[in-house]
């Protein structure tokens, strides 16, 4: 079978130009933002399955990023279900004999990766110029330090006092730590 699969923002009007040929059924998301769940493409990856074809008008139809993308067309692969970019004009085939598409795949992942790392870089210098400017102040505490102690105090146990708040152990070992308290 045939699947189109269309990501039509709120408020866009050229849905009908996002599968440019005939298929059996079309998956439609209606989001948003970029961050809205798309339902209808996790339930097309359920559904599809080997021999299959789904269509996107372009991989930013299909994937959020480049991370993204790869896990639905290596999700939809694993199904043997092949995938088709009409824009980019790129076949995804699921085949042992397709060394195009396996390459292809490999440098999808390595898009991915690159991607990845860049974002961390950013992030890492944003956190860096914050620091100097003095206007970086870690993440917020999540848990009141009096509540920690006060377990603490009553379990007497770095482990179960992390356990009944929920929090990791090394939590409870930085807040006590350099406080007068004795550990067990």
């Amino acid at each position: 079978m045939k699947f189109g699969y269309r990501k039509i923002f709120l408020g866009d009007n050229t849905a009908h130009e996002q599968v440019l040929e005939p298929v059996d059924q079309i998956f439609e998301d209606r989001i948003l933002g970029s961050r809205s769940n798309r339902p209808e493409l996790e339930e097309l990856i359920k559904f599809a399955s080997e021999g299959d074809q789904v269509i996107a008008q372009s991989m930013d139809c299909l994937g959020k990023d480049v991370r993204d993308l790869y896990r639905i067309i290596a999700a939809l692969w694993e199904k043997g279900t092949s995938i088709r970019f009409v824009r980019e004009d790129i076949n995804f085939k699921p085949t042992k004999a397709n060394t195009d598409g396996h390459s292809s795949m490999a440098l999808l992942q390595s898009l991915a990766d690159f991607e990845h790392m860049i974002i961390k870089r950013r992030q890492k210098e944003g956190i860096y110029r914050a620091k100097k400017m003095k206007k970086y102040k870690g993440r917020k505490a999540t848990l009141n330090p009096d509540l920690i102690r006060e377990e603490f105090s009553r379990t007497g146990k770095v482990s179960l006092t992390a356990k009944n708040l929920g929090i990791s152990r090394m939590s409870v070992y930085r807040l006590i730590r350099g406080k007068n308290v004795q550990l067990r």
